[in-house]
C-alpha cells in the first residue's frame, strides 16, 4: 500500500537529485535541501508536520524544509514560483486546478531528473485508477495522488419520516436530495449545493491532491 510518507519520501529523493544535479560543489556532509510547500491548514497540515519530521528523523542525506498554510494565494505564488525558477522542490495541486497550471509543470515521465516512475518504482498500479488520472491533462501524467477528500451524507430520520420520505432509502442523487428538502419542513433543513467544474461533475470524490518533484520548467 502507497502511502503519503511513501509519495513525500520518493519526491524528496527525486527533488534532491535535481537540487543536487544544480550544484557544482558540495560539502562532504551537507545535507541536501528539499523544500516542501502545501496549503494545509488543521488536520492535514498537523499530518504534513508529522510526516516531515519523521523523515528527517530517520535518515540524515536530506533535509525536508516545509511551509504550508498560504491557501488564499497558494496558487498564484506558485505559478509564480514556476515561472521565476524558484519553485518548491514538492507541491500541491488539487485535481481541479491542473488545467490551470499544466502549462508550467512538467510531464513526470519527462523531467531534467528522468523518468519520475522509473526513479522511484511508484507507478498506476501503485494507485486507485480514479486517483491515478484525476492527476492528468490529456493523458499527460503531471502529479502523484497524494490524498482524497471523502463526502459523507448524513439524515434525520424523524424529519424524514415526518415529510412522507422513506428513511430507511435516503436519497442517491443530487436530485432526489432537492426533492427531499422540498419536501422537508422549511425550519428543519438549509440545503446547499456547490458548483464543480466539469472534470469534478458526478465525482464520489471530488477532491484529490496530487504530488510530484520539483515544478519548474
Amino acid at each position: 500500500m502507497t502511502t503519503r510518507r511513501d509519495v513525500l519520501k520518493y519526491g524528496g529523493l527525486l527533488g534532491a537529485g535535481l537540487a543536487a544535479s544544480t550544484a557544482l560543489t558540495r560539502p562532504a556532509h551537507a545535507q541536501t535541501p528539499v523544500w516542501i510547500n502545501t496549503p494545509f491548514h488543521g488536520g492535514d497540515a498537523q499530518a504534513m508536520e508529522i510526516i516531515v519530521d519523521a523523515l528527517n528523523d530517520e535518515q540524515d542525506e536530506i533535509r525536508y524544509d516545509l511551509t504550508q498554510g498560504g491557501w488564499t494565494e497558494y496558487y498564484a505564488q506558485l505559478y509564480n514560483a514556476v515561472v521565476a525558477g524558484v519553485a518548491p522542490n514538492i507541491g500541491i495541486c488539487h485535481n481541479f486546478r491542473f488545467l490551470a497550471t499544466n502549462p508550467v509543470l512538467y510531464d513526470l515521465s519527462d523531467t531534467p531528473a528522468g523518468d519520475v516512475f522509473a526513479l522511484t518504482g511508484l507507478g498506476e498500479g501503485d494507485f486507485i485508477d480514479y486517483a491515478w488520472r484525476l492527476c492528468q491533462v490529456d493523458g499527460v501524467q503531471y502529479g502523484i495522488p497524494l490524498d482524497q477528500n471523502m463526502l459523507g451524507f448524513y439524515y434525520n430520520r424523524t424529519i424524514f419520516r415526518d415529510a412522507g420520505l422513506d428513511p430507511d432509502s435516503p436519497p442517491s442523487t443530487r436530485e432526489e436530495f432537492e426533492a427531499a428538502c422540498a419536501r422537508s419542513p422549511a425550519s428543519a433543513r438549509s440545503p446547499s449545493t456547490r458548483r464543480f467544474p466539469a472534470r469534478r461533475a458526478g465525482s464520489a470524490v471530488p477532491g484529490s491532491s496530487c504530488i510530484g518533484g520539483r515544478t519548474a520548467r
